[in-house]
């Protein structure tokens, strides 16, 4: 459960239910027609992270099925970034992390992570669609962030150093992760008269 006195406070990671709320706001200022691009690319991308989960659910071992989920939340990752649905981002961006850890072997499947990444996976597919600015879905996110630190913090070190570098991602999704648009999916933002600087892909 997320208790804070205040939206400005910091959760773990870095960051607010503030900046949660501030992220769907922008996610609502982002043009129909690229959300409708943006949203049958995402319904791609989540049908094969459902999959893999449910595969995972039957076999925590089942490398396969978690490397694609793995590659399918980072280039969903990529796509939100580059049309700037940021709650997307940085949802998809605390799943991948889990995902590479997992995927070295560091922690083990187990059902309260697929349960987050599912649980995930629904918020992600409910910001592909109207992207609601609510207080509940504000709540929502903030909840899985402070699950995803409880997961992502080491045995050893839970330190400020993970939330500093969690915020400074931010900043980089939209950039560092534009190159994974689905080039069909560039060339009917082009041909709707976007241009690769607009978008930053």
């Amino acid at each position: 459960m997320t208790d804070l006195t205040s939206p400005h406070d910091p959760l773990p990671g870095g960051i607010s239910r503030h900046d949660i709320a501030q992220m769907l706001d922008d996610g609502q200022n982002v043009a129909p027609e690229l959300q409708e691009i943006f949203g049958e690319e995402a319904e791609e991308h989540l049908r094969t992270i459902y999959d893999g989960l449910d595969r995972l659910r039957v076999d925590g071992d089942d490398r396969e099925a978690l490397g694609n989920v793995r590659r399918a939340s980072h280039t969903l990752k990529g796509a939100a970034g580059a049309v700037g649905v940021r709650a997307v981002t940085r949802l998809a961006h605390r799943m991948e992390d889990l995902l590479d850890i997992l995927f070295d072997e560091q922690k083990t499947v187990t059902s309260e992570i697929t349960i987050l990444l599912l649980s995930t996976a629904d918020r992600m597919q409910e910001l592909t669609g109207e992207n609601p600015n609510t207080a509940s879905m504000v709540k929502a996110i903030a909840d899985l962030f402070v699950e995803y630190a409880k997961h992502l913090s080491s045995e050893n070190d839970t330190t400020a150093s993970e939330s500093g570098a969690a915020a400074s991602a931010e900043t980089t999704d939209s950039s560092a992760d534009s190159d994974e648009l689905d080039p069909s999916v560039a060339a009917e933002l082009a041909a709707l008269g976007f241009a690769e600087g607009d978008l930053g892909f």
